[in-house]
């Protein structure tokens, strides 16, 4: 029963993250105007806001202009129904679940405003960070470790960027990169971030590849 509160409630939370994604980078308010057409500025009816479902019975159009939804939106709740169902599991109903999964919700935000738009929202660094601080105030981790991480992964992402553009004399990395891996270390401390780097790395490399 558990898991299934926390998906339903991982999807309306999703709801929500579609709407930042959509005006961060537009640098609008997320909480003003309310969800609306961004065609025919109809302003969205709450059964037609129900997370999953009510895109697939409108197949995916506005109800008035019939304008075409992306597939994203109830992709994207999907996604946080299941990290919030995987933050269950993992914790149980708990402080460490709650924070994991505003931690996932950080960071598919974060992927999203960078592929549309090639920008991080400071708003998602300053919430990785405040997850970090609650994370020491609830025992589930300490300042030492919360410190620590950050200033690995701020600075080793930092000093890549240096280096590189003392090398080549052009900027490979945006400065945003850096402040991104100061939340997440303060989140997963310097071990996890290191993980994380090396992750996005062999990532990366295999996607290339391919």
């Amino acid at each position: 029963l558990s898991w299934v509160a926390a998906f339903v409630l991982g999807t309306v939370i999703g709801s929500f993250l579609n709407v930042c994604i959509y005006r961060l980078p537009r640098e609008e308010s997320v909480v003003d105007p309310p969800s609306h057409c961004p065609v025919c500025d109809m302003r969205i009816r709450w059964y037609d806001n129900l997370p999953i479902a009510a895109w697939v019975l409108l197949r995916g159009r506005c109800r008035d202009c019939r304008t075409p939804f992306s597939i994203r939106y109830p992709l994207i709740e999907l996604a946080a129904g299941a990290f919030a169902v995987l933050a269950t599991w993992r914790f149980g109903v708990s402080p460490e679940a709650v924070l994991a999964f505003g931690f996932c919700c950080c960071m598919l935000v974060v992927v999203f405003t960078d592929f549309d738009a090639k920008i991080i929202p400071d708003e998602m660094v300053i919430a990785g960070v405040v997850l970090g601080l609650l994370a020491t105030q609830v025992h589930v981790s300490t300042w030492t470790r919360m410190l620590t991480g950050a200033a690995v992964g701020f600075g080793v992402l930092w000093a890549i960027r240096e280096i590189y553009y003392r090398l080549t004399g052009r900027e490979g990395m945006g400065f945003g990169d850096c402040t991104l891996a100061l939340a997440m270390g303060s989140v997963l401390g310097a071990t996890g971030v290191m993980m994380t780097f090396f992750l996005a790395s062999l990532a990366g490399t295999l996607i290339g590849l391919a």
